[in-house]
């Protein structure tokens, strides 16, 4: 076991839980009475009795997996691929910054792929970690982002934010627009002036996104904005 045969890392990963879960105290390790080849995963918890100890029912499914994480993450001997699918899953906001800092440490010693939908943990990384997942002609295609494209996009916004207006890719299909507008360009009227207003709720019409109620197909009435076409 890593708590007897290597306790320093053992001890960084109870420190590592305390920083997201500060009433952990630490496991309580050792074998089932009902069967010698099973170690449930009791725990104990900051100030209370010390004969008092909790099961892994009584912790949420977060807390189990972000266990499960760190436990992985600071391993000794890292396997030569780790593959997390969607690890943000019930974390909370702060535990996910935490994730994101053991991911880039353990990167550091192997190859480590991860899936997310994450703006807390996008905005965690840099363009360069992304790769982004299209579904096109019936299959999935996969770009390595270049730092050039979002130069203008990352002066005023995070990845997180970009990932979540879709400037990314790998969302919601939209149709690329040539932008008829007084005195902006196509990525100037999308960064300025339509993409502050988009969210979850809006409604798409002909391809964009409408942002006002009063709207009708070709015209949106915001701004400077006087109308649209599709592009090919």
């Amino acid at each position: 076991m890593l708590k007897k045969t290597k306790e320093q890392y053992y001890r960084r990963i109870i420190s590592t839980i305390r920083l997201m879960a500060p009433f952990f105290d630490d496991f309580e390790l050792v074998p089932s009475k009902y069967n010698q080849n099973y170690i449930l995963l009791n725990w104990k918890e900051r100030g209370s009795h010390p004969d008092l100890i909790f099961g892994p029912h009584q912790l949420s499914d977060g807390t189990l997996r972000m266990m499960a994480l760190v436990t992985l993450l600071l391993q000794p001997e890292l396997p030569n691929l780790i593959i997390i699918d969607e690890p943000e899953l019930g974390l909370h906001p702060y535990a996910i910054t935490v994730l994101a800092s053991l991911l880039r440490s353990a990167s550091a010693k192997t190859q480590i792929i991860v899936s997310t939908q994450s703006v807390t943990l996008i905005d965690q990384l840099e363009l360069d970690d992304l790769i982004v997942v299209d579904r096109k002609d019936n299959q999935s295609v996969f770009k390595r982002l270049a730092s050039h494209e979002f130069e203008v996009w990352l002066e005023e916004y995070s990845l997180g934010e970009l990932w979540e207006k879709n400037v990314l890719g790998g969302g919601l299909h939209v149709v690329k627009l040539n932008i008829i507008v007084e005195g902006h360009t196509e990525e100037t009227f999308v960064r300025d002036m339509l993409s502050p207003h988009l969210s979850m709720h809006d409604v798409y019409v002909g391809g964009v996104r409408c942002v006002e109620t009063g709207r009708k197909r070709g015209k949106i009435y915001r701004g400077r904005i006087t109308s649209y076409r599709n592009g090919p």
